[in-house]
């Protein structure tokens, strides 16, 4: 399967990574739902997986479901939940 970004209107170009504490910054962007071409590229490939898994019907649709996933922030609250329970795994696990 080869698809096109910009057959999908996601037109743009690769993200320059400059640095490192850039990047982070680009990517805590996209976690907080900020519009930038990062933000794209997470849509571009979330969307992908989530038609692909058959969380979605078609590949505009899981597109559509990641955009408002990152915008109203789920995307961050479920990161929360993970490292919460990665840290209370961790946390249990330690030896007396």
């Amino acid at each position: 399967m080869l698809l096109h970004p910009r057959d999908y209107g996601f037109a743009g170009t690769d993200v320059p990574l400059e640095s490192t504490t850039q990047l982070l910054e680009q990517m805590q962007g996209v976690l907080q739902g900020k519009s930038s071409e990062l933000m794209l590229t997470a849509i571009w490939n979330s969307g992908f997986y989530l038609w692909r898994c058959g969380v979605c019907p078609d590949l505009p649709t899981g597109f559509a479901q990641a955009e408002a996933l990152c915008v109203r922030g789920a995307v961050i609250q479920k990161l929360e939940e993970v490292k919460k329970a990665i840290a209370s795994r961790q946390f249990a696990h330690q030896p007396s």
